[in-house]
């Protein structure tokens, strides 16, 4: 009988330690990740933050042989501190997605702008945010692996980049370039609920 309850007892305690490193190994494995921290950065015309844009913010050569009349060009670029291997698991540290509108490619004929135009190039910048909200929202919740993630990280990348440039064609085609304005309204509505200013 003191066998037993000997070895009822032994299995209690482990369950119970078991139980108690458990939470400990939770907590550690929370506290871990909190240090990898993921952001985004907007730099317009060399000032960071987001806001909207001015004609001001065109400053470059203007293409006298374009058929348009402004051209917005902005770019991106992503860093990290680390590759951090947890396990089989990898976690990239200090993930940070830069969006940058360059005033020096970004051009307008400044004697045909409008209101009208500004708020079209606008909606292209804005397809550069919702790319950069979704890589972050991505990367965030993938699942990067020791053996995979050199080949798996790039390609969540490039099919993001590819989904929002397929966007700017469509944005175009849907809009002609602002002179559809019904068609432009509809995607100023998308873009006025996806971001805040």
């Amino acid at each position: 009988m003191t066998g037993i309850l000997k070895l009822i007892t032994n299995k209690l305690y482990l369950k119970e330690h078991y139980m108690q490193m458990k939470k400990f190994l939770i907590v550690g494995v929370l506290i871990l990740f909190s240090f990898f921290t993921y952001s985004q950065k907007i730099i317009i015309s060399g000032q960071e933050g987001l806001r909207k844009l001015t004609w001001n913010d065109f400053t470059g050569q203007v293409d006298e042989s374009s058929l348009f009349v402004a051209f917005t060009w902005y770019n991106y670029k992503f860093k990290y501190s680390s590759a951090q291997f947890i396990g089989d698991s990898v976690v990239l540290k200090d993930f940070q997605v830069i969006l940058q509108l360059d005033p020096k490619k970004s051009w307008a004929k400044q004697d045909k702008v409008t209101d009208d135009l500004l708020i079209h190039e606008q909606g292209h910048f804005n397809i550069g945010i919702l790319f950069m909200n979704e890589l972050l929202l991505k990367i965030n919740s993938a699942k990067f692996f020791r053996n995979s993630w050199t080949t798996d990280f790039p390609k969540v990348i490039k099919e993001v980049s590819q989904k929002y440039a397929e966007m700017g064609i469509t944005y175009d085609e849907e809009t002609n370039h602002a002179k559809n304005k019904r068609q432009q309204a509809k995607w100023n509505e998308m873009f006025q609920s996806t971001i805040k200013f």
